[in-house]
C-alpha cells in the first residue's frame, strides 16, 4: 500500500544539476511528484554532488537546482537534497524536495503531472 502523500510518477527524464558553485551535474529524473524528485546518477556524479554521500554541508541541507525538458517545455526547480543512496557498483538514487512551493515551474510542473 502506497503511504506516500503525494503519489510519484515514474519517468525517465535527462536532466541537470545545478550546484550554487555553478557546477553542471547531467542526471536522470526517475520520478516526480508535487513534494520532490528523485534522481540516478554514476558514482562520479553524486560524489560531485553530495560528497561523501552526505546530503548535508556544514551542517546544512545541499541545495540546487533541477534544470529539465518535459512535454516540450522547460522547467527549474530549486531543490534541497534529502538522501542519497547507493543503488548499486556505479549507480546512486538522489532523493530531492523542493525549496518553494510556489515557485512558477512547480506549479506548472503540478498541473501537468496528472497528464503523465
Amino acid at each position: 500500500m502506497e503511504r506516500r502523500r503525494f503519489p510519484r510518477i515514474e519517468v525517465e527524464i535527462p536532466a541537470t544539476i545545478n550546484l550554487p558553485s555553478g557546477i553542471q551535474v547531467p542526471v536522470r529524473i526517475r520520478d516526480l511528484s508535487s513534494a520532490g524528485l528523485q534522481i540516478q546518477c554514476d558514482a562520479i556524479d553524486s560524489e560531485r554532488i553530495a560528497p561523501d554521500g552526505n546530503h548535508l554541508r556544514q551542517g546544512q541541507p545541499v541545495e540546487a537546482s533541477v534544470a529539465f525538458n518535459l512535454v516540450q517545455d522547460n522547467f527549474c526547480l530549486d531543490c534541497r537534497l534529502v538522501f542519497v543512496r547507493r543503488a548499486s557498483q556505479d549507480l546512486y538514487v538522489i532523493g530531492l524536495r523542493y525549496t518553494d512551493p510556489l515557485q512558477d515551474d512547480l506549479i506548472r510542473l503540478i498541473r501537468l503531472l496528472p497528464k503523465l
